[in-house]
């Protein structure tokens, strides 16, 4: 995960943008499943580099059941 798309997209948040969009994440309108805030939520914590050897995509997806639409799909983007 360290060079997913999804880690580009959230480098690029500022702080007050990364919380906006945990209310997001968290809102029961826009995701109905569990597994991607907590996926969010361990992202979050390195964040503001987001460089570490526990956010290789193998790990979360085993960790969370992610497939590779999850994350789209659920927050209805």
């Amino acid at each position: 995960m360290l060079k997913s798309s999804l880690l580009e997209i959230i480098r690029t948040f500022t702080k007050q943008e990364l919380i906006k969009f945990e209310d997001f994440v968290r809102s029961p309108y826009f995701n109905k499943k569990e597994n991607v805030i907590n996926l969010f939520l361990e992202i979050k914590k390195y964040s503001p580099d987001y460089e570490n050897e526990n956010l290789k995509k193998e790990k979360f997806v085993r960790r969370y059941s992610l497939t590779r639409n999850t994350i789209m799909v659920s927050l209805k983007i």
